[in-house]
């Protein structure tokens, strides 16, 4: 692993370890601060499920981290005590990938409060 934050990182995934992806994720542990990775799927969904999770002791594995889903306040992730497969697949199910439609739509809802944006006033002069 080339990461220069190694040593004082101890984030249980890292975007530059493959071992990492075999690794789980609760949303009480660090989350990797290299400035280079803050923008991965990754980093910002661990940066959202850590703000509005209910349940701290619910994991998340790599895969369900690289999936761009909507999080919602509440989220819960895998139960430790229970099975696997089951509990993932309601997981999938519950949180879809976003689509390209949905994505394209809320690009255009903020840009429509962009700075660069003419006012209703001045649209109509």
């Amino acid at each position: 692993m080339n990461c220069r934050m190694k040593d004082k990182c101890s984030a249980p995934l890292c975007p530059l370890d493959p071992a990492s992806m075999r690794q789980v994720w609760y949303p009480d542990e660090e989350i990797c601060k290299h400035r280079d990775h803050l923008k991965t799927t990754l980093i910002r969904q661990q940066k959202k499920i850590q703000k509005k999770t209910r349940d701290k002791d619910s994991y998340y594995t790599y895969a369900m981290l690289s999936v761009e889903c909507i999080v919602k306040n509440g989220i819960t992730g895998i139960d430790p005590d229970l099975a696997y497969n089951p509990q993932v697949e309601i997981w999938y199910r519950k949180h879809p990938p976003i689509s390209e439609k949905r994505r394209t739509a809320s690009k255009l809802v903020g840009s429509t409060f962009g700075m660069n944006n003419l006012s209703p006033r001045t649209a109509k002069k």
